[in-house]
């Protein structure tokens, strides 16, 4: 037996209440959406409105009959007893917002259908994608009906009173930032930590220590009780694991391999080691990762976990969904430009690492954004971009390296001092002498 045919969510009443209290009080057409509403004749009745309010008229139920005649769209409004008994059904205008919120929820349930009906088309009638291909269109559609739901433009009022909260905010943080700390005081005094939306790119060139960057500040936020997801496309999560272990422990690696491990060295990474299992990190190792591909599980990451900054290894090792005959400038685009849609629409800051040209050993100088591979994308959308520069010559596995600041869209650009103990692929600040570390003078004879 065939199901009756069925109509999509819609509610004449709260419809007709809406545009009856436009009538009332003019000025709420600003508020109106042709698409909040489902009937023909309702939305001739709108369109119509919204075009009358944009010349400056106000118009009231007199105003608009004599528009609609003079276009010939009474029949298209249903008549002049529709009309008539818009404004008499509508006892006051403070009901406005009450019928805009069902509007809104039937909204939400019409673009659920429609994308519930084409994912099954798509499942039944598209050969060409794979089954994870149409996950991520109908986890991306998704998204897109929650994020749009109840969160249309905001007028200056909200949105200056929202900002005079959030500066009300930092103004009682006496001077500490509100996003989250990399671990690095020098670094947070320029970023003010990492903010949600944000997305910082660390380059360097191959073995330089950008890996060892970003799963340093991935582990000292995840110690704080911070949910962190890092994407591994080169590394394995076992591999990535021993390092962070390592890393934490400050113990080298290749020491405990050799058998050579001190007691002390096998007691700091049995510490370190239960810390680390307590810190809320997850690593997917998954290759050759697309946007799409990628976005679906950072999706799922955030609504199962949580998760509150997500880190790329790297962005060089991402596969585009561009044909072959694109070139590099365009795919680095496709992939910076969909990172950066991600980090906004989850609120979540990304740290995306990449690899630098050749061009920067060459002629042996610091490291500028244009030497980031297919520079162009990563320059315009990141909002930070952090280049490592190593300064001078390594001594005791010490190398001196200065993180140069140079894009920071929220505050000032330049350099922070730092010291990676490669070893240990760990990246320290380097200790602050003070006249008080230094001894007196002997007393002379």
């Amino acid at each position: 037996m065939d199901e009756p045919s069925r109509l999509p969510p819609h509610s004449p009443e709260a419809e007709a209440g809406a545009i009856g209290c436009c009538l009332l009080d003019p000025m709420l057409i600003a508020d109106l959406r042709l698409d909040l509403f489902y009937i023909n004749s309702y939305r001739t009745i709108v369109e119509v409105l919204m075009r009358m309010y944009a010349e400056g008229l106000m118009p009231d139920t007199a105003l608009l009959h004599e528009r609609l005649k003079s276009e010939n769209l009474i029949d298209r409004a249903g008549g002049i007893g529709t009309i008539m008994d818009l404004s008499q059904r509508t006892p006051s205008a403070l009901h406005f917002p009450a019928w805009i919120t069902i509007l809104e929820n039937n909204l939400t349930l019409r673009r659920m259908a429609r994308t519930a009906n084409q994912a099954l088309e798509s499942i039944w009638t598209d050969h060409e994608k794979t089954a994870i291909d149409k996950l991520n269109d109908f986890e991306v559609a998704v998204m897109q009906i929650r994020q749009d739901h109840g969160n249309g433009v905001q007028d200056m009022k909200s949105l200056v009173q929202e900002a005079i909260a959030k500066l009300e905010k930092e103004f009682e943080l006496h001077g500490q930032w509100d996003g989250l700390s990399t671990g690095y005081a020098s670094l947070d005094n320029y970023l003010c930590g990492l903010r949600p939306a944000d997305m910082v790119v660390i380059g360097s060139r191959p073995g330089t220590g950008k890996t060892s960057l970003s799963a340093n500040i991935a582990v000292n936020i995840a110690l704080t009780g911070i949910p962190v997801c890092i994407f591994s496309l080169e590394m394995t999560s076992l591999q990535l694991t021993l390092r962070m272990q390592c890393s934490l422990a400050r113990v080298n690696r290749v020491t405990i391999a050799r058998g050579q491990a001190s007691s002390i060295d096998l007691a700091r990474l049995t510490e370190a080691s239960a810390r680390l299992a307590k810190a809320p990190i997850i690593i997917d190792e998954t290759t050759a990762l697309t946007v799409p591909d990628l976005a679906g599980r950072a999706r799922r990451y955030v609504q199962q976990n949580g998760i509150k900054l997500f880190v790329v290894d790297y962005a060089q090792r991402m596969r585009s969904t561009m044909r072959n005959e694109a070139t590099g400038a365009q795919q680095g685009k496709e992939l910076s430009s969909g990172l950066k849609d991600l980090s906004k629409q989850l609120k979540v800051p990304f740290i995306v690492n990449s690899q630098l040209n050749r061009e920067v050993e060459k002629t042996q100088r610091s490291p500028m954004m244009s030497d980031l591979k297919e520079s162009g994308g990563w320059e315009e959308d990141a909002d930070v971009v952090l280049l490592l520069d190593k300064k001078g010559d390594p001594t005791e596995g010490c190398q001196p390296t200065d993180i140069i600041i140079a894009k920071n869209r929220n505050g000032p650009t330049g350099r922070v001092e730092m010291i990676f103990y490669k070893r240990i692929t760990r990246y320290d600040e380097p200790p602050k002498i003070t006249t008080a570390d230094i001894p007196p003078m002997p007393a002379t004879v």
